[in-house]
C-alpha cells in the first residue's frame, strides 16, 4: 500500500501520488492505469445517462405543473376568480411540459442511437 506523500518531480513540481520510477518494477496493468488516468477520470458509470434523463423528464413533469398550481392559486385568491386562472394556467403549463418531455426524450433516443449505430451518423461526403 502506498502512502500519500509529496514527491518532487525532476522539473521541481510536487505531486501527491507516487511517481513512476525506472528503479521500480510495475506490471503492465499498473502502467496502463497510469497512462489512462485521464480516461478513467472522464469515464461515467453505465447508469449515469439514464438516471440523468429520468430526473430531467421528472423535472418536466413536476416543475411546470407545480408552478401552474401555485401561481394560479395565488392569482385566483388575489383577483377573486376562484378556479379559472389556476385551471387554465395549469393546463397551459401541462401542454408546455409534455412538449419538452417529448423533445428531451427524442434527444435522448438520438444519443442512444448514435452510441448503438455510429456508422449512421458519419459524414457521407
Amino acid at each position: 500500500m502506498c502512502s500519500s506523500v509529496v514527491e518532487r518531480c525532476p522539473d521541481k513540481t510536487e505531486v501527491l501520488s507516487p511517481i513512476l520510477s525506472t528503479r521500480t518494477e510495475y506490471s503492465t496493468d499498473t502502467l496502463k492505469n497510469f497512462t489512462n488516468m485521464d480516461d478513467v477520470k472522464n469515464q461515467k458509470p453505465w447508469w449515469h445517462d439514464s438516471l440523468l434523463s429520468f430526473f430531467r423528464i421528472s423535472a418536466w413533469i413536476v416543475g411546470p405543473i407545480l408552478v401552474g398550481l401555485l401561481l394560479g392559486d395565488f392569482l385566483d385568491t388575489r383577483l377573486n376568480t376562484s378556479p379559472w386562472i389556476e385551471v387554465t394556467l395549469t393546463g397551459v403549463l401541462f401542454i408546455f411540459s409534455v412538449y419538452h418531455m417529448v423533445k428531451d426524450g427524442k434527444k435522448y433516443e438520438e444519443e442512444i442511437e448514435h452510441i448503438d449505430h455510429p456508422e449512421k451518423f458519419l459524414d457521407k461526403n
